[in-house]
């Protein structure tokens, strides 16, 4: 079994694939933890400031990051270019009620890998996020078993006496 078919049959033996929702709005927010609760871990922040700390956080690994467009005064095309410059291999995808072909040619030159108009069809937003794994795919497992490979052995101090 491939580690993308893991991920999505929630089979996989170390972390689940986490999704951070970034919107300034609760309920699309948690309409999207509802769709991907089933089959990733999910988290949410309201503001640029809370997404970069989730992605920055040592304990979290975000692979895949919804986006809205517009976070109140804050521009998402901006919060894309500062998510890609902490963590380029977050893979990103950004969401709008107010599409334009401007902002979408304006988000994949920023490294955004899809768009989606609210409102939004949980299996299209499902198909968005497979697509995502999919883009990360053999890289993402290799990154998780060089983690897992390289990781501290705790050290015994038991003397045999």
């Amino acid at each position: 079994m491939t580690y993308v078919s893991k991920a999505l049959d929630r089979d996989l033996s170390d972390e689940p694939i986490t999704v951070l929702v970034v919107d300034d709005e609760e309920g699309p927010r948690e309409a999207l933890r509802m769709i991907l609760k089933d089959r990733c871990s999910v988290l949410t922040a309201k503001d640029e400031g809370e997404a970069l700390f989730r992605i920055t956080q040592e304990n979290v690994d975000v692979d895949i990051v919804a986006l809205d467009i517009r976070l109140g005064q804050e521009d998402g095309i901006g919060v894309l270019q500062a998510i890609k410059r902490v963590a380029p291999d977050v893979e990103v995808f950004l969401i709008t009620g107010y599409p334009t072909i401007d902002s979408a040619i304006r988000a994949m030159r920023c490294g955004a890998y899809d768009y989606v108009v609210k409102p939004f069809d949980k299996n299209m937003v499902r198909e968005v996020v497979r697509r995502g794994i999919l883009r990360q795919g053999q890289s993402l497992y290799e990154k998780r078993e060089y983690i897992r490979n390289h990781r501290p052995k705790p050290a015994f101090s038991q003397r045999r006496g």
